[in-house]
């Protein structure tokens, strides 16, 4: 048995399922008969705006195990953005929950109390703030009723 690995020079879509057939062939042609199809869904746009002038932008979601959930908000004017955790859990001692300031540099890695990252709130010191779960490959918000999902507002540090 052979293994093939092929990277595609192509830019794939966020959040778009795609379907993918693999037709053997080799010197003798192609093969017949039945081939499977693969699907694979790409991960949504991480990048978010938080236009100033509109107000704050609230984010609900919840995050997968074995997967990196990654979501970068930007202000549309420049200004400092303020990240508020309104509820939300993460699976403590196992899925840390980080925040990274503008220039990339931590402000957060933990657990908040025991998996509860309600009322964490963080201030960037420019125009971006990201928010990161890294999850292990056992439970996950998604693959459990006692991690309830992350709902977080950022906004526009006016003052």
């Amino acid at each position: 048995m052979k293994t093939l690995v092929l990277q595609l020079g192509v830019v794939f879509d966020y959040n778009t399922t795609y379907y993918v057939t693999i037709v053997p062939e080799n010197d003798q042609g192609v093969a017949t008969g039945d081939c499977t199809e693969y699907s694979f869904t790409t991960e949504q746009d991480p990048s978010v705006t938080v236009d100033c002038s509109l107000g704050p932008v609230n984010t609900n979601f919840c995050y997968d195990r074995g997967e990196t959930t990654e979501y970068v908000y930007t202000s549309s004017d420049g200004t400092n953005l303020n990240l508020v955790i309104n509820s939300g859990q993460v699976e403590n001692n196992w899925d840390e929950f980080i925040v990274l300031d503008s220039d990339g540099t931590e402000l957060y890695n933990g657990y908040g109390a025991s998996g509860d990252i309600s009322g964490l709130n963080f201030q960037s010191s420019g125009d971006q703030i990201t928010i990161q779960i890294q999850a292990d490959g056992s439970v996950s918000c998604q693959s459990s009723s006692n991690i309830s999902s992350i709902d977080l507002t950022v906004s526009c540090a006016t003052c």
